[in-house]
């Protein structure tokens, strides 16, 4: 579904939005606790001693909102802890982490009376790209589906209201302390854009690995390098999974029955969009038969795609319920429930289930990281339905016999040892150049010289400079990052060393460096002055924020120390 509307239209997104918005909250559990404890003082964990409880949880449930809007996870207890004094052991959650580095800038917040009036809130909440349609409209059917859902979570609409207007304050606060940055002065600037725009003339011997290929032949450490270079041909670690899927493709019929007003809807759509937009494979406009046949198609996805979703929940209810939690569930709970798919039993590795159905890299990690006392997934959306999975067993990696090796997988193997070997044979052939040169030069000759007696001929290459961005005379033989990080060390007249790269290497001769014309300075400059202090604002920013964290760790690892002193926290058993 996801697919096509990327590709075809903009126009249903407005409609298929609230699905989208349902799907991101539907599979986190109600019931999950959100860390921390319910107040501070001393019922809290020390983390929590000495702010208010109240306090605390209002910032506690801005952190959880930011956490999710943000799709950092879709379970809170997946997040990794946070390891404060080093030791490996986790001291206390992310969401914990979360709440008191919210807590420490909202004290500056409160301390430098910042305050961001509702009109604003209202304004940033319309503009959010997860309440906006795909050409950027405010879409109120996502906001109102997401504030719905905020009350499964035992939050409020005033909750995510109070986060948006902190989240407004603190890059006010961040701006503030940016400020020294945006008021650089112009002197610092110039030489910048001097250097970047200096004329760099070079000559360059280039040791390209293809050059040698042909004098690769003797193949006899050809099994020796294929073990040597195990790791890049192991058959990666597998999982045996028990699998069934909630397809939309089997909800399309009841979709239709659901979609009475399809056809009035359908060309109420078509009123709306511009025909132009939409073409077929081959780029030729589509009819208007075939484009209001799109719009049915997805709105019957859309639908499809709810009820495989609401059918998979009450799966998850009943699989969820049977105790002890098992694998084998999954087949016991398919018994019992009515038009419940087939289970399969597959054994892939972990990016193969990613591939195979569907589904982002992220619920592919959920599905392979199971375990014996957590052998089922949450349900797992994918492009094609809603999926479950259990584990049943675990296929180490291992790194196939060299005699057991397919032609194609030897191939393969044959062609790197090539690569290699003749790679290997350009770089000493470089190091032989470049002692020649280094002996002609002790020797007291000059460049032309020099590269006589070396019997190479160096090749000029074309004026660039720091902020050159491709050098279509370089052919691929070097990345123009290490010919620029070469010729930045190099004062005119001198010759570099070998700079060994992917392709073979590299010895660089620097001719001249020629000072930025007086006319482009004066034309750019102004410009360039602008862009650097933006720049430098932006990075005074992000050292602003970087600095938040690092006294944050710092006081918190203090406040941990003491409480172990007091003999209030107990050492974790794992950092598990």
């Amino acid at each position: 579904m996801f697919g096509t509307i990327r590709k075809h239209q903009n126009w249903l997104w407005a409609v298929i939005i609230t699905v989208v918005i349902i799907s991101f909250v539907v599979f986190f559990s109600p019931n999950d606790p959100f860390g921390g404890s319910s107040g501070g003082g001393a019922s809290g964990g020390w983390h929590e001693e000495n702010i208010p409880g109240d306090r605390y949880n209002a910032a506690q449930r801005e952190a959880i909102i930011g956490l999710l809007l943000n799709q950092f996870t879709r379970r809170l207890e997946d997040l990794p802890g946070v390891d404060i004094d080093g030791d490996g052991t986790n001291d206390l959650s992310r969401v914990d982490f979360e709440t008191r580095s919210r807590l420490r800038v909202l004290d500056q917040i409160n301390g430098q009376k910042i305050a961001v009036d509702d009109a604003t809130v209202i304004r940033r909440i319309k503009t959010m790209p997860q309440f906006g349609s795909r050409t950027g409209e405010y879409a109120p059917e996502a906001y109102n589906a997401f504030v719905q859902n905020l009350g499964r979570y035992r939050l409020s609409e005033d909750d995510f209201h109070r986060y948006v207007q902190n989240d407004l304050a603190t890059m006010h606060l961040a701006e503030l302390n940016g400020l020294a940055g945006r008021l650089s002065p112009a002197r610092l600037a110039e030489p910048v854009f001097r250097r970047q725009h200096e004329q760099i003339l070079t000559e360059a011997f280039f040791f390209p690995a293809t050059n040698f290929t042909a004098s690769v032949t003797n193949f006899a450490p050809l099994p020796q390098f294929y073990t040597n270079q195990g790791a890049l041909y192991r058959e990666p670690e597998k999982r045996r999974l028990a699998h069934l899927v909630f397809a939309n493709s089997n909800f399309l019929a009841a979709a239709d029955l659901r979609l009475t007003n399809l056809t009035s809807q359908v060309d109420d759509i078509f009123k709306r969009v511009n025909p132009s937009q939409f073409k077929d494979a081959n780029g030729t406009a589509m009819s208007t038969n075939a484009i209001k046949l799109l719009i049915r198609e997805d709105f019957r996805k859309a639908q499809a795609f709810e009820l495989a979703r609401a059918s998979a929940n009450g799966y998850a209810e009943k699989l969820f319920a049977q105790e002890p939690l098992r694998a084998t569930n999954l087949w016991k709970t398919a018994a019992t429930t009515t038009n419940a798919p087939a289970v399969e039993v597959v054994t892939l590795a972990e990016h193969e289930i990613a591939v195979r159905f569907q589904i982002a890299a992220d619920k592919a990690a959920r599905a392979f990281r199971l375990t014996e006392s957590e052998p089922l997934t949450e349900p797992l959306p994918g492009s094609d339905g809603i999926h479950f999975f259990a584990m049943l067993g675990t296929e180490p990696s291992y790194l196939p016999a060299f005699e057991k090796l397919t032609n194609k997988t030897r191939d393969e193997v044959k062609k790197h040892f090539a690569e290699t070997q003749s790679r290997d044979l350009a770089r000493i052939s470089g190091r032989v150049v470049h002692a020649a040169l280094t002996n002609a030069f002790a020797q007291g000759k000059d460049f032309a010289a020099a590269t006589a007696a070396a019997k190479v001929k160096f090749e000029a290459l074309p004026a660039f400079s720091a902020d050159t961005d491709t050098l279509p005379a370089l052919a691929g033989r070097v990345d123009l990052t290490e010919l620029l990080s070469a010729a930045a060390s190099l004062t005119p007249g001198k010759t570099g060393p070998f700079i060994e790269g992917q392709n073979g290497g590299f010895i660089l001769h620097l001719k001249s460096r020629s000072p930025v014309a007086a006319e482009k300075l004066k034309d750019e400059l102004p410009k360039f002055i602008d862009t650097y202090r933006r720049f430098a604002e932006r990075a005074a920013t992000r050292e602003w924020f970087r600095k938040q964290e690092e006294d944050l760790v710092k006081q918190l690892r203090a406040e941990l120390s003491a409480a172990k002193a007091a003999g209030k926290v107990r050492a974790p058993a794992s950092s598990e």
